[in-house]
């Protein structure tokens, strides 16, 4: 197929819309709403554009744009001379892919042409690493990535980054229908669970410095923890407390997704994390929530634990593919 391929222009934002919105319409429909599949608006789509060394890749045929693709240029942590380029979905940007082919023209060998331009044109520049995302029910991303000489990579080790510490790895998005039934947790009468309150902002700070470092790159700044604290998707918050003392946080999103900060280190193995779920899940029910998602990384293997003691299905995916 002949196909002309090059990077997108601010001012022609709107092709990456159309080719999105006609590639994506059948998954916005099939996934549930925690999948954050949603038609993309040209706001966002030019917001791409302007983030530091992001650049969107179209393939266009006989003038029309009929496949894109959105990268970013990044270095290596702690070693500005490796260069990297990655696929990767940002946090606000989870259900939107950054790679898409209109419906006509799938299967045909357009993400393909498209995409081993982009990492042709990486590669002579002198870059030295590809990342990119694809869940593990979708094998048309697998063959893909598959075909281009990607390799998955549960927990890919890069050892210009560390020898030891993973630089990358796959996420398990654990679901649990919320019909079911949910098992017992035993506690003490000493642990109590309640809705978050506003006097509770300086033990939230230390949950998530002490148990969720990553969440925050350390200690979260007074502007990005009020940046949580009023994030509008965010619904219901619990905390357990003992002797009034906040030990541990949870919380769900409108859409069904779970986040869970945790327990403070001095108070794990305790069943305290278990009980505090527990509540979230149970408050998730009462409020008519069908679903609960938890998306954590293979590395997490407490958290994965914890999903299937509640039965939750953790055989869903994001597969980390590597290209070097």
């Amino acid at each position: 197929m002949n196909l002309q391929i090059s990077r997108l222009e601010p001012s022609q934002a709107k092709a990456v819309v159309n080719v999105h919105n006609s590639a994506f319409a059948r998954w916005s429909a099939k996934l549930p709403a925690c999948y954050r599949y949603q038609p993309l608006q040209i706001e966002r789509a030019r917001e791409w554009l302007q983030l530091p060394a992001q650049t969107i890749w179209v393939a266009w045929h006989s003038g029309t744009p009929i496949g894109y693709a959105c990268c970013q240029q990044r270095v290596l942590p702690y070693n500005d001379e490796i260069c990297l380029l990655h696929f990767d979905v940002t946090h606000e940007d989870w259900g939107q892919s950054r790679i898409g082919v209109v419906p006509e023209f799938q299967g045909q060998g357009v993400a393909t042409q498209l995409l081993q331009t982009i990492v042709d044109d990486f590669t002579m520049g002198g870059g030295h690493l590809v990342t990119a995302y694809g869940y593990n029910f979708n094998p048309a991303a697998t063959r893909l990535f598959t075909k281009l000489g990607f390799v998955n990579s549960e927990r890919f080790v890069y050892i210009p980054f560390s020898s030891q510490k993973p630089f990358t790895f796959d996420s398990v998005f654990a679901q649990l229908d919320l019909a079911k039934p949910l098992p017992s947790v035993p506690h003490g009468e000493e642990l109590a669970i309640r809705p978050l309150h506003e006097g509770d902002t300086h033990a939230i700070r230390r949950i998530f410095q002490e148990s969720s470092p990553f969440a925050f790159d350390g200690e979260p700044s007074d502007d990005a923890l009020a940046e949580w604290w009023w994030d509008e998707h965010a619904d219901i918050r619990l905390v357990a407390t003992i002797h009034g003392e906040v030990v541990g946080l949870m919380e769900c999103y409108r859409d069904g997704v779970i986040g869970i900060p945790g327990v403070l280190p001095t108070y794990r193995r305790r069943r305290y994390g278990s009980t505090l779920f527990y509540h979230l899940l149970a408050s998730m029910q009462q409020a008519g929530y069908q679903l609960a998602v938890g998306d954590t990384g293979v590395v997490q293997k407490g958290m994965i634990r914890l999903y299937q003691r509640f039965g939750f299905d953790c055989s869903p995916r994001l597969l980390n593919w590597i290209y070097s």
